[in-house]
């Protein structure tokens, strides 16, 4: 166990609750380009979610903030929070959530996860942005969706 910036007490955990599906959004964040995540905790229904993450630039944060936005996840109250220590040591970031809000962790995971999807396809080739409808959408040999 380790202590965080507070000198709160931290553990690795996943977002779980007795008799729910594990929900596990920092295996998530890990699939967004430029993002690795570092530690994670549920809050155990008290705290806050929280998974505490690298960026290897500041671009990289779009992916994070396009993927918790309410309206793509349909929760509200999961953001993206900039902190630093107190001995002015570079800025750290993290994702929190409300406490106890384990549907609402497993919607962000599959969120983000769909985010990291698309943009791998995106970077790969195998889908094709041509406008700003949804009508503009191409997948593999061209076909609209």
């Amino acid at each position: 166990m380790r202590e965080d910036t507070r000198g709160e007490p931290t553990r690795r955990v996943s977002a779980v609750s007795p008799g729910r599906k594990l929900a596990r959004p920092s295996e998530a964040l890990n699939r967004l380009p430029g993002i690795r995540t570092n530690e994670s905790c549920c809050g155990h229904g008290t705290g806050p979610f929280r998974v505490f993450f690298l960026a290897r630039d500041l671009g990289a944060l779009k992916h994070v903030a396009l993927a918790l936005r309410a309206g793509f996840t349909g929760v509200l109250g999961w953001h993206v929070v900039v902190a630093s220590g107190a001995d002015n040591n570079a800025p750290y970031f993290y994702v929190e959530g409300p406490p106890g809000d384990y549907a609402g962790a497993a919607n962000v995971t599959e969120s983000v996860a769909w985010k990291a999807n698309a943009t791998e396809q995106l970077q790969s080739g195998r889908l094709a942005y041509d406008g700003p409808a949804a009508s503009h959408w191409k997948v593999g040999g061209g076909e609209r969706i």
